[in-house]
């Protein structure tokens, strides 16, 4: 057995491991946040979880301390799992911060947010950005500071659900399963931003297969607010059920609707707002 222990949000989690393919797989989904404690349980961890895998089976389990354990035999499904439980968890332990659904990226020192709903295609978007110098907070959960607005970085493995095309493919570690593929932070394409960023800019991007060329709008606040609200994912937490951080969020940050289309024209064009709003 080996325990992996990882650090998030200034919150500890030890993982009992009780198979070296178990431990492999979430240390490298996890690999920005893996700290070293002498393969023992992290002390007085916030969070403890202990996960299996029989490999005459192929199945799976995870079990949070004295809960009722889980089986399955999906990889993808365990992944799952054990993903959910961490961020509702987070969400749980750190209610102080304001969670969005959202990916969220580095340009010039200050973070941007990419959000939408499933299937918008964010996490292929932000697989595409890294590859042209942004710095990587997060693809999938943006925590704001409801005091500075600056987002925390969570730079857990991107998550993919279908292949990009060239030349963002996946790389030769990629963790690949039925339900997504899982982009390790470690490879050198992607550079980790470890600090809170003030946030200066929302795209809520969009995607069409029919889209010949990228498009994109600055959207009024009102708008803005219908559009970020439903990707809260803690707001009952906050003053007014988050309606007060949306509008903070959105007073203090330009907004915009992104229609995406091909990787390449969408990063040209993120990028030359990015550049006129900071020149500006």
């Amino acid at each position: 057995m080996q325990t992996l222990n990882l650090v998030i949000f200034n919150k500890h989690i030890s993982v009992l491991c009780q198979h070296a393919k178990i431990y492999e797989v979430l240390k490298t989904i996890y690999h920005a946040f893996v700290i070293e404690k002498a393969g023992s349980r992290y002390p007085d961890a916030d969070l403890c979880f202990e996960a299996g895998f029989d490999p005459q089976s192929g199945n799976y389990s995870l079990q949070e301390e004295q809960h009722t354990p889980r089986h399955t035999n999906s990889a993808g499904e365990f992944l799952y799992w054990f993903e959910k439980e961490i961020t509702i968890k987070l969400q749980r332990l750190r209610q102080d911060l304001f969670f969005l659904h959202a990916a969220a990226l580095e340009h010039r020192q200050n973070a941007f947010i990419l959000t939408g709903p499933p299937g918008a295609g964010k996490s292929t978007l932000s697989w595409a950005l890294l590859h042209h110098g942004f710095g990587y907070l997060s693809d999938e959960m943006a925590p704001l500071d409801p005091a500075t607005l600056a987002v925390q970085p969570y730079p857990h493995a991107l998550c993919l659900k279908s292949e990009p095309p060239p030349p963002y493919g996946y790389p030769d570690n990629t963790v690949a399963t039925r339900r997504a593929h899982h982009i390790p932070t470690s490879i050198a394409s992607i550079r980790l931003v470890r600090q809170p960023l003030k946030i200066s800019m929302v795209f809520f991007t969009r995607y069409s297969p029919h889209n010949k060329r990228p498009f994109i709008r600055r959207i009024e606040k009102p708008e803005a607010a219908l559009r970020l609200y439903p990707n809260a994912l803690n707001p009952l937490a906050h003053n007014k059920a988050g309606l007060e951080m949306v509008t903070k969020v959105v007073e203090n940050t330009p907004c915009y609707e992104l229609m995406t289309a091909a990787l390449d024209d969408s990063v040209t064009l993120i990028e030359e707002v990015l550049e006129n709003h900071h020149a500006g």
